[in-house]
């Protein structure tokens, strides 16, 4: 795949890049919980869905971090699509997050 191509996320997918946090966050999670979590900054969004005839757009605006657990597509550069489905959390103060 050319990684210079414009990616555009249909339905309610995002865009996403990793956000590194600059310093270990406080989330806790159970030691029963198995699933990986990761924060990533959203570069792009999906239009949404259509329900019931109208458009239910995507929560989650372009520029957030959010945490998401579930998979990630690999579209290459550094990359990723995900669904907002997967997303756990939006991170509304960056400070949260380093």
């Amino acid at each position: 795949m050319n990684v210079n191509r414009k990616i555009e996320p249909l339905r309610k997918l995002l865009l996403v890049v990793e956000h590194k946090p600059k310093t270990q966050s406080l989330i806790v999670t159970p030691d029963t919980a198995r699933q990986e979590y990761k924060f990533h900054r959203v570069i792009d969004v999906g239009p949404g869905v259509v329900r019931d005839g109208k458009l239910v757009e995507v929560r989650i605006p372009k520029g957030s971090i959010i945490l998401v657990s579930g998979p990630a597509m690999d579209m290459g550069a550094g990359r990723s699509l995900v669904s907002e489905d997967h997303v756990v959390a939006i991170i509304h103060d960056e400070e949260a997050a380093s």
